[in-house]
């Protein structure tokens, strides 16, 4: 099954993962042959498939959450291994640039931007991380350490643009850090108390959050005002938003494609897949690639259009 897609900046490779730590990259042509109705070629670049870092943990199940890219299509953060490590691999040829121990237990999630990485552990702890710049690689004495959680840390997010640090536990706290005075800002417990498996910072400021279990889908402000809350038809594995902020596509285990609109979560279309989605990358404009958990790539126009 693939766990994890990852569109490279130029949008013309896709980066693929599984839990089974293979690990590939593949070319993506587009052609247009009718307006709004491209054609997708589809084809694995030779000699770019291995398996990465060392074995998972046993029991570690966060796949979705595990594995970062930074904005510049440079760099891959992976976590989850048996030793408590987090690993960075070059995207070229995906070879380990750097292993990083600090959390005393599995590392359960991942973000990164083109300056932090930001990692969230099964030791409750969250840390944020510096890269130089200069050296291409990551800073080993962490940034900030923060020690606000009491369960272990499901997910997180980061933003430089509102200095803030997300982070969400099993418990369903949500806690608000400021990336640069690494000050609590705000720690929210969500009604349901169900794990927050997946964080979502807007471009427009706001906040997007999924609570497994309860399948609760929620809107916040920047400053943690709940904007809107909804259920979902199904446990969600993967959620994309469109470059303009107006869609949000989320896809989860019972195979189904729901689009709603991002500023009030209102639905606008539903679509049976028939197979789990486990993850959702937009390429372009409505047109998504889609991860299932037979191990197959959908790529598609899932908009409907006037």
């Amino acid at each position: 099954m693939i766990e994890s897609i990852k569109i490279l900046g130029d949008f013309d490779k896709i980066i693929t993962f599984d839990k089974e730590r293979n690990i590939g990259k593949h070319k993506i042509s587009l052609v247009y042959p009718i307006s709004n109705q491209p054609n997708f070629n589809f084809q694995t670049e030779e000699k770019i498939e291995e398996k990465i870092g060392v074995s998972f943990a046993k029991d570690f199940n966060n796949f979705q959450e595990c594995l970062a890219m930074d904005k510049n299509s440079k760099y891959i953060v992976c976590c989850g291994f048996y030793d408590n490590t987090f690993k960075i691999f070059d995207i070229e040829n995906f070879k380990m640039i750097q292993s990083i121990s600090k959390h005393l237990d599995i590392v359960n999630c991942s973000k990164m931007n083109w300056k932090y990485i930001v990692t969230g552990s099964q030791d409750t702890t969250v840390i944020v991380w510096e890269i130089d710049l200069k050296e291409g690689k990551v800073k080993e004495i962490p940034k900030h350490i923060f020690f606000e959680h009491e369960k272990e840390v499901k997910s997180v997010a980061i933003s430089i643009e509102y200095d803030i640090v997300l982070s969400g536990s099993i418990d369903g706290k949500l806690i608000f850090h400021s990336l640069n005075k690494g000050k609590l800002i705000q720690s929210i417990i969500l009604s349901d108390q169900k794990p927050i498996s997946i964080i979502k910072i807007i471009k427009e400021g706001n906040i997007i959050t999924f609570s497994e279990n309860s399948n609760k889908l929620r809107l916040f402000t920047i400053n943690g005002y709940l904007l809107k809350e909804v259920k979902c038809l199904q446990n969600i594995y993967s959620i994309s938003i469109t470059e303009d902020s107006n869609f949000i596509f989320l896809g989860g285990e019972k195979g189904i494609l729901e689009i709603r609109k991002l500023f009030n979560l209102e639905p606008i279309q539903k679509v049976d897949l028939k197979e789990k989605i486990y993850s959702i990358s937009i390429i372009e404009k409505g047109f998504l690639i889609i991860g299932f958990g037979n191990g197959e790539l959908n790529i598609g126009n899932f908009i409907e259009r006037n």
